[in-house]
């Protein structure tokens, strides 16, 4: 496949790939078909991707939390009276709202390697040996 061509070419040779990825080819046969690299067959792929999913999934997105917010909006004299199963509810959508919205900061995790070979036990032991006071007693003059 020539490299470049214009939008409309490159938009069918995405929707080309994808529809071969569909129907379970790998990459290198899709390359292959396509008398292609298999990085482009997947750049083209992926970038039609984007550009066709990309603004369908905003729209989808918007139309949700549209929903939601009705919702909370339909849930408001519940959860002023006290109810606790409208703040239940209104509670769970507010939390489907923040990950939604992208509101919420990302998980932490802290992971800790130690791996420990005899290479590494002897630099140790090495520098522990370099570090410690002569035990020798020393000459006084």
């Amino acid at each position: 496949m020539a490299r470049g061509g214009n939008a409309a070419e490159r938009a069918d040779r995405g929707r080309e790939v994808f529809e071969l990825r569909l129907s379970g080819r790998s990459m290198a046969q899709i390359a292959d078909a396509l008398d292609t690299s298999a990085s482009d067959a997947y750049r083209s792929m992926s970038d039609w991707i984007n550009k066709l999913l990309t603004p369908l999934a905003k729209e989808a997105r918007t139309v949700e939390v549209a929903r939601l917010e009705r919702l909370l909006v339909a849930l408001e004299a519940g959860v002023g009276a006290g109810d606790v199963a409208a703040i239940r509810t209104a509670a769970a959508i507010s939390n489907q709202l923040a990950d939604l919205q992208g509101l919420k900061m990302p998980a932490q995790v802290e992971h800790r390697v130690q791996i420990v070979d005899a290479v590494d036990e002897s630099i140790m032991r090495a520098m522990n040996e370099f570090q410690q006071p002569e035990s020798r007693p020393r000459a006084i003059t």
